[in-house]
């Protein structure tokens, strides 16, 4: 596990601690109802700039995206897939986000391929 990410959950990994006890003053989240449930207890603890930091959502202005693609590209992965929230977003909001991102994000990365 890539130590960035070991770093956000180290609370809900198993310890070499007393009976396996996540790290003292880790928040309690009950990890028995499910995945689904899971996700969302992970999830609602995370703020967006967290994510973005960490690289689990390739968010904001081109720089922070372009940082975001680096760590999925130090770690190996060669191809993602972009989705936007299509559905909460305005449209006019998700074409300025697309346009932009063809304009600033996908020209770095071809000049990145080349070198």
């Amino acid at each position: 596990m890539p130590e960035h990410l070991r770093a956000n959950f180290a609370r809900y990994l198993k310890t070499d601690g007393p009976g396996g006890a996540p790290p003292a003053g880790a928040p309690e989240v009950d990890l028995s109802g499910g995945s689904g449930q899971i996700a969302t207890a992970l999830w609602n603890q995370i703020d967006a700039d967290t994510l973005v930091d960490r690289g689990v959502l390739v968010a904001g202005n081109p720089e922070t995206c372009l940082r975001s693609i680096a760590i999925h590209e130090a770690a190996g992965v060669d191809e993602l897939q972009f989705l936007m929230a299509t559905e909460t977003v305005p449209h006019d909001k998700v074409m300025s986000s697309i346009e932009m991102f063809g304009r600033h994000v996908i020209p770095e990365l071809h000049k990145r391929k080349r070198r």
